[in-house]
């Protein structure tokens, strides 16, 4: 039999003196969802991301069509969703990086979020002066809820301030 045969669905053989070390190639890894079986049943894992984000001048909502001045308040609005098909083992934490020193934001939200289901945040911060700048969302910054993607969990906005 030829080795190609044999090794059908092998990701990786390391040769160690004279043992050949086979890896089979998962079925899925945790940076893709593997797809449902027959009955719909698929990872067993949540799938966190965040499914809209925008930054407003002084209130929630955006009815201020204004650029953001320099000292005035920001609200980042998102939304935290659970496409997985399990709910959050553990609380659902988030992270702003405003790249201002004094308005870097960490929240623990004490939610854990069922598949399917939202969550909205609003957060308040400012800038004491005027440039572009490039705030980073990340939901689960420090990795502690084992989901099926853990690439999607981060959004950059970009924010002119007067």
């Amino acid at each position: 039999m030829k080795l190609e045969n044999i090794c059908k669905g092998i990701s990786k053989a390391i040769k160690i003196g004279a043992i050949t070390a086979f890896l089979a190639a998962p079925a899925y890894s945790l940076t893709n969802c593997p797809p449902p079986d027959q009955n719909g049943y698929s990872s067993g894992y949540p799938d966190l991301t965040i499914a809209e984000a925008f930054v407003c001048p002084g209130t929630v909502g955006c009815f201020n069509e204004n650029k953001p001045k320099a000292g005035e308040n920001l609200v980042v609005t998102f939304v935290i969703k659970n496409e997985g098909d399990e709910t959050t083992s553990e609380d659902i934490e988030y992270k702003i990086n405003t790249y201002s020193a004094e308005d870097n934001i960490e929240v623990d939200t004490g939610v854990k979020l069922a598949p399917g289901k939202i969550m909205r945040v609003h957060a308040k911060y400012n800038y004491a002066t005027a440039g572009i700048y490039n705030p980073v969302i990340t939901i689960d910054p420090y990795n502690k809820i084992a989901e099926c993607n853990e690439d999607n969990n981060e959004r950059t906005l970009s924010t002119i301030v007067e």
